[in-house]
């Protein structure tokens, strides 16, 4: 009987779960059982919250990428059955140009949403590895080099370490990475200069990336972070206003600092992340 009576508060509790609805999120009331059966009530209410967080970002990130998508779907399908249309071989080269280069602004519209679902999971509980931050921005600079001599662009690495070690996810680095050269590459002119940069700080590294390019007023640093924000002059380019927002996620997952700042000509952009160090490397 004693036995029974003890398992009371369980049974009840578990009832409690069970006759919930499937999608209720909601608190478990905390007051109402035993101090033995506390922590186990607040661990599970942390639980929801975290799971009601995620569910939050996965709602947002649906309607985000339905409205996104939704215009360039239909004006590509507009193009192809212009396209259809077309019996003069020089007009249809001219749509199926303009097809082409809609369907490529899309791919990458819909590459980068993708990359943005990857990283909005909350990745602080997630254990990082160990990674050689100059060996990625030096492959990096390999991969993104191809974009860079299409522009006739100088793209050059200057690190002044040998390695800079950290920890965190892969994934967050080479996303960080790519939108970063990538945005600057994308909005520099022709003929125009980006560096990618290592140094030693206190308690970590700095990763820099500067051009030369038109760079973005002191006004309009805070909202380049927002999703699908474009800078005002900018919408000739076939940016979608989602590289800075990818890379702020990625930033906040491995625990560093990003600034935005003029170049050391005091034109074009410099940006730089902080990022702390595997070990005291940098005291």
């Amino acid at each position: 009987m004693r036995l029974a009576r003890g398992m009371r508060p369980v049974l009840r509790l578990r009832d409690a779960i069970l006759q919930r609805d499937a999608t209720s999120l909601t608190p478990l009331p905390e007051h109402t059982v035993p101090s033995e059966l506390s922590p186990l009530v607040a661990a599970l209410n942390q639980y929801m919250h975290r799971l009601s967080a995620q569910r939050g970002l996965q709602q947002r990130f649906i309607a985000d990428a339905s409205h996104q998508l939704r215009t360039p779907l239909t004006l590509l399908n507009t193009q192809a059955e212009f396209a259809l249309r077309q019996t003069d071989p020089v007009a249809l080269r001219e749509v199926v140009t303009a097809l082409h280069a809609h369907t490529g602004q899309t791919i990458r519209l819909a590459n980068q949403l993708l990359s943005l679902s990857r990283l909005e999971p909350d990745h602080s509980h997630l254990p990082g590895e160990r990674l050689e931050l100059v060996a990625m921005v030096r492959e990096l600079a390999l991969e993104m080099a191809p974009l860079a001599r299409a522009r006739q662009q100088d793209l050059a690495l200057d690190a002044e370490v040998a390695s800079a070690w950290i920890v965190g996810q892969a994934l967050c680095v080479h996303e960080l990475l790519v939108n970063l050269t990538d945005n600057a590459i994308r909005y520099t002119q022709p003929g125009g200069q980006i560096t990618l940069g290592v140094t030693c700080a206190e308690g970590g590294w700095l990763l820099s990336v500067e051009d030369n390019g038109p760079g973005i007023a002191v006004s309009e640093r805070e909202r380049v972070f927002e999703r699908f924000y474009r800078v005002l002059g900018q919408s000739q380019e076939t940016g979608c206003g989602l590289g800075l927002a990818i890379v702020a996620e990625c930033v906040q997952a491995l625990h560093g600092q990003i600034q935005l700042s003029h170049g050391h000509q005091g034109a074009g952009l410099r940006v730089t992340v902080f990022l702390p160090a595997a070990r005291p490397d940098c005291a």
